[in-house]
């Protein structure tokens, strides 16, 4: 179910939805997400975005809070995840530096550091992340570039190259993203739409 939520938002998102449009499908996993998803079974990439929808979308603290919760319950720590909570509740703490994932995950932590110093290098780092990086990370995820490939029916589905949490890392950490308007994986109409 959480999925078919994901890959809708991904699709309306590459058919030109708009934001408002785009909204009912956050909100829907964002609703679902506490009621489906434990550290036994759950995807950090489920977590990762249902976090980068609320700050996209402006999600109130008390639609957001179940999902916090559910950080805390089931003892899931992650400094990126920790940082994005905190942003949507500031009092929720960040329990860790650590990460789940070091090698796909650690330039969004380099991002969020270095913006506490330098926006500027902060959002270069985050092109780079995002012409360089982004992809090569997640070819064996939910947006596999070999997707519509696959001869199985419930697989068949292109939904898009976006990078969802960079629009989120930009609200966030206040960037300035001029400088991503021309990624290709940046999903600029999510900030500015």
């Amino acid at each position: 179910m959480l999925v078919g939520f994901i890959r809708s938002f991904y699709a309306g998102y590459s058919l030109g939805a708009s934001k408002s449009e785009l909204e009912k499908y956050a909100a829907m996993f964002g609703h679902y997400l506490p009621k489906q998803w434990n550290i036994k079974g759950g995807s950090y990439n489920d977590m990762l975005f249902a976090l980068s929808t609320s700050i996209i979308f402006d999600i109130t603290r008390h639609d957001v809070k179940p999902i916090t919760d559910l950080l805390i319950s089931e003892k899931y720590k992650d400094f990126v995840l920790d940082s994005m909570s905190n942003y949507l509740i500031s009092d929720f703490e960040i329990r860790t530096d650590e990460l789940k994932f070091k090698k796909s995950i650690k330039p969004l932590a380099d991002i969020i550091r270095l913006s506490c110093s330098d926006k500027v290098e902060a959002v270069n780092r985050l092109k780079y992340y995002l012409d360089k990086e982004w992809l090569n990370k997640h070819k064996d995820g939910i947006i596999c570039n070999t997707d519509h490939l696959l001869d199985e029916v419930k697989f068949k589905s292109y939904v898009g190259y976006w990078c969802i949490e960079s629009a989120a890392l930009v609200i966030m950490l206040g960037l300035d993203d001029s400088v991503l308007k021309d990624c290709r994986h940046y999903p600029y109409d999510l900030v500015h739409g």
